[in-house]
């Protein structure tokens, strides 16, 4: 068999190129032979034909030889090309899978879809976590795939599954476990079966910023083993499952720390008010939880007196919860102190200031309703205009700005205006959240709020509330940008006039 010219046997296209140069040199060699034989033949009767027809052999079996070599070759390299196509198709998935991992901050949601990919790109059956709980020496299974069939161990079985996971999350190394018996004992419900068959696990550890957090387990049932090509997907989305994991643990435990502000921050819906009737809710743009940075309050100061107190903190999270906390219990001080809305307003400014990050500041209303004549005193700092429903005209007006947002100058000065309410007329008091929903690049803004008070002014204000809140959603197709929130109180006929 012939050769290829050193320095090309380890790329298929140039030897390719080679067997083709051959074969077109051994065509040429071929047709001259043929042309002096026949010359040969004419010329001369004691012309060789015996070595004639030898040479003639000798080319055609070196020509099928290059031909066949060359075929061969062809084949290799539309192979390698598959794998590389098979590699790119892998690594394309892989990344997918780390993608769709990192966009996830809910550890179910986050664990579901691990499960769903390493059972689609490994070919398995099931699969789970195997965590080690932080600060403790215990280790947490999960995966809804591996729910547990009992929760002890048994004498007449050894889960040697379970045991070789847990050294992997304990010491970094992977495993493979070949054959084990299908057995009805198995503590987990995919693989407890008694069927005759085998089943084979994989695992590999979880790490992060160099720190083992578990392993991730994929299982196979009554299928062929794992291979290293295996192995190195499955590490490759652990990699990626354990960054996810923990982003999902620290925005767990932030969210429990701002859910328990935000309780102590957002009061109840009970509020009593003498000659008036209350209602509200709180609704954060992030579905699922209390966490934000809006706040309202009622705040008895005396026999006659009620301080109303709306609130908006610029962020939302942990961060703005702790602010809004601090600007709700400061302002409760100085109202109980017995200090004007304005005075208020401007030494809760001085002590935001020197507190708050510059990029943050905070918008207020703050009112003192005397709860027998009606009669409100206001200041305003920055936030959105609260609306008065008037019963008798059967129209709105809006409570002015009077001074700046809350931290963004030292010296803030604040004026006060006054509102009278009669019997059946309306407060509003909203944060930004309800007229900033958005639909098609419109606002819901103040005239559709305007418009929802005025055409539903008969109703209880919780029943208000929720009515605005419903109006919200449907305009904006439940997609909030902002926290929200709504404070409504309404004069009730027992008011003086």
């Amino acid at each position: 068999m012939s050769t290829l010219p050193a320095g090309h046997g380890d790329d298929p296209v140039e030897a390719a190129i080679e067997r083709l140069i051959k074969i077109k040199c051994l065509d040429s060699e071929l047709f001259e032979l043929l042309q002096s034989g026949t010359t040969g033949l004419e010329s001369s009767e004691d012309h060789n034909i015996n070595n004639l027809v030898s040479r003639l052999v000798q080319l055609l079996e070196a020509q099928q030889s290059s031909i066949a070599e060359l075929r061969a070759e062809n084949e290799g390299l539309k192979t390698k090309l598959g794998q590389a196509d098979t590699q790119q198709q892998e690594l394309s998935d892989l990344y997918e899978v780390a993608q769709v991992l990192a966009t996830r901050l809910d550890r179910s949601e986050l664990i579901t879809i691990l499960e769903q990919k390493t059972k689609s790109l490994l070919n398995a059956d099931t699969c789970s976590l195997m965590i080690r709980v932080p600060d403790k020496s215990e280790l947490q299974i999960l995966g809804p795939g591996h729910q547990l069939a009992r929760q002890v161990s048994i004498p007449e079985h050894i889960d040697l599954c379970e045991i070789e996971a847990a050294r992997v999350a304990t010491t970094g190394e992977s495993c493979f476990i070949e054959n084990v018996p299908n057995c009805e004992y198995c503590r987990y419900r995919d693989l407890n079966c008694s069927d005759n068959g085998t089943h084979h696990m994989l695992s590999v550890p979880m790490i992060f910023q160099n720190r083992l957090i578990g392993a991730v387990n994929a299982f196979r049932i009554n299928k062929p083993p794992f291979n290293k090509s295996d192995e190195r997907k499955l590490s490759i989305i652990a990699s990626a499952a354990a960054g996810a994991i923990e982003n999902a643990e620290a925005y767990r435990r932030e969210s429990e720390t701002a859910d328990k502000l935000q309780r102590g921050i957002k009061p109840g819906s009970g509020f009593k008010i003498p000659n008036f009737l209350v209602g509200c809710d709180y609704i954060p743009c992030v579905t699922g939880t209390i966490v934000g940075g809006d706040f309202y309050d009622v705040i008895n100061l005396d026999d006659n007196n009620v301080a109303v107190v709306i609130a908006d903190v610029a962020g939302k999270g942990i961060d703005a919860a702790i602010q809004a906390a601090t600007a709700r219990f400061t302002i409760r001080g100085l109202l109980l102190a017995g200090l004007s809305p304005a005075k208020t307003l401007e030494k809760l400014n001085r002590t935001l200031y020197e507190l708050l990050p510059d990029e943050v500041f905070i918008t207020l209303f703050c009112g003192i309703l005397n709860t027998a004549t009606g009669e409100m005193t206001y200041a305003n700092a920055g936030h959105d205009f609260p609306v008065v429903f008037c019963h008798d005209l059967r129209s709105c007006t809006i409570c002015e700005l009077t001074g700046y947002a809350l931290g963004m100058v030292p010296d803030a000065n604040y004026t006060e205006h006054r509102i009278k309410l009669k019997p059946d007329d309306i407060a509003v008091l909203y944060t930004d959240g309800i007229t900033e929903a958005r639909h098609e690049g419109r606002f819901f803004g103040i005239e559709g709020l305007q418009e929802t008070i005025t055409r539903n002014s008969v109703m209880y204000p919780n029943d208000l509330v929720r009515t605005i809140f419903e109006e919200v959603f449907s305009f904006s197709s439940g997609d909030l940008r902002d926290d929200a929130g709504l404070l409504i109180i309404k004069a009730l006929p027992s008011l003086s006039d």
